[in-house]
């Protein structure tokens, strides 16, 4: 179910917190670029989707490995990686791919 603009709650938590610190916002633009420079357009895919598949797949991993209370078989780790697995990763990666290549000539 969308929320506030967003595929669903999870996807703007994630968001929500990494815009809540500019210097998040600004790791987060520097890193969709860096993933641009890198990325090469493929038969099937643009340069640009190649950068925002890497950099969600990025994301995701962060965050999975960043989570609290993996180690532990609780009710509390199975709520967390079932919140994690609904965010739209993709979705988060092309928000700030957008913002990093708003000035950049594609």
């Amino acid at each position: 179910m969308a929320y506030n603009g967003y595929t669903n709650r999870e996807t703007w938590i994630v968001c929500l917190w990494i815009d809540n610190e500019q210097s998040s916002i600004e790791f987060a633009v520097e890193m969709a670029q860096e993933f641009y420079a890198k990325a090469e357009e493929t038969k099937y895919f643009t340069k640009r989707e190649i950068a925002t598949i890497e950099f969600a797949e990025y994301l995701k991993d962060y965050y999975e490995e960043s989570a609290p209370l993996l180690d532990d078989c609780t009710v509390w780790t199975d709520l967390l990686m079932h919140s994690l697995g609904g965010v739209d990763w993709y979705e988060i990666a092309g928000h700030y791919m957008e913002q990093a290549l708003e000035n950049v000539e594609c």
